[in-house]
């Protein structure tokens, strides 16, 4: 039976290796997720402003101020469709809190 010695640096290089996989592949994640958030934040927003005059958002809102959201609404969403795919994550987290 033959052993192979791996020397302990190259062991240490591969272990090395696939901890930077894994962060990269947790912050691919990271940004899918708070992408989605955003986008699914912006879809809510839209709906609450096609509200019904009876919807409570509608009803305890004023004009001014669903103008502004709106406003705030179009310039995010036009970004959204534009720089999705070169955004970083903490780019997702600032659309979103100027949102809110």
């Amino acid at each position: 039976m033959l052993l192979f010695h791996i020397p302990t640096l190259a062991l240490k290089r591969r272990h090395l290796s696939l901890i930077m996989m894994e962060a990269e592949e947790a912050a691919v994640a990271a940004r899918e997720e708070q992408r989605n958030v955003l986008e699914g934040y912006l879809y809510k927003l839209r709906d609450l402003l096609e509200s019904d005059s009876q919807h409570p958002f509608v009803r305890h809102s004023q004009d001014p101020e669903r103008r502004a959201i709106a406003r705030q609404l179009k310039d995010v969403s036009s970004w959204f469709n534009t720089h999705t795919d070169n955004a970083q994550t903490k780019d997702f987290i600032e659309k979103r809190s100027s949102l809110e």
